[in-house]
């Protein structure tokens, strides 16, 4: 079995497993169960269970679903009326990876996080989280599992960090990343770019899409060549 042979068995199998659970809380709860295999700050291993923490922290905070609060506080105010978290019946919600989307409602989150949480003149998120979103958590050597678009990046809040080493190594010093990319295991692939001041998404129906991370790199530089700003 090659290597994506075995990552595509292991996602598929996380996926499947999911659908033991009969909500998120079930399923975080479980986490606990698990052996922890390094102390906490030492090591990162790429996965859906801190995501999946933080939805449940969030259902616990406020007593709704993380759906609809996701809905209420992000998806009505950015107009991403085509957007949802909301799963077949017996599966639960996943945060870390089970939204359904388009390119124009993903655009409109993109266009917020790139405006430093601002949209159509409405504040939808804080500066300072959208700054806490783009500094870098984790150094490439911390990092003991990443999928192949992550490898040799630093990972920040949800993302990973595409800046060349020496913006990645200053942003672990907490220097603002320039270059952002969440790369989907169906194809998603979004990318932002806070220096030159743009962003896009990429919507391909292709399992694994993130072992296409070269060709997403290509198509990036094509587009920062008809955007001259003298950019290292």
């Amino acid at each position: 079995m090659t290597g994506i042979e075995a990552e595509k068995a292991v996602s598929l199998r996380a996926i499947l497993n999911r659908r033991k659970y009969k909500n998120l809380g079930e399923e975080v709860n479980s986490f606990a169960a698990h052996k922890q295999i390094s102390a906490p700050g030492t090591e990162f291993r790429y996965s859906g269970v801190g995501l999946n923490i933080a939805g449940h922290i969030i259902e616990k905070i406020t007593g709704k679903k993380f759906e609809d609060v996701i809905k209420e506080k992000l998806f009505l105010p950015l107009g991403m009326t085509q957007t949802t978290f909301a799963e077949e019946k017996q599966v639960p919600v996943n945060p870390s990876g089970g939204a359904k989307s388009t390119a124009i409602d993903y655009s409109k989150f993109l266009l917020m996080l790139l405006s430093n949480g601002i949209y159509n003149g409405k504040i939808i998120l804080s500066k300072k989280s959208i700054e806490w979103m783009r500094i870098a958590q984790d150094s490439p050597e911390q990092i003991k599992y990443a999928p192949k678009a992550g490898a040799g990046k630093s990972y920040a809040l949800g993302s990973w960090i595409m800046d060349d080493n020496n913006k990645m190594a200053n942003s672990l010093k907490g220097e603002l990343a320039n270059v952002l990319a969440s790369p989907g295991l169906f194809g998603t692939w979004p990318m932002i770019d806070y220096y030159r001041g743009y962003a896009y998404v990429f919507l391909v129906k292709n399992f694994l899409g993130e072992q296409r991370a070269s060709i997403h790199l290509d198509i990036k530089k094509m587009i920062d060549k008809q955007i001259s700003l003298g950019c290292n």
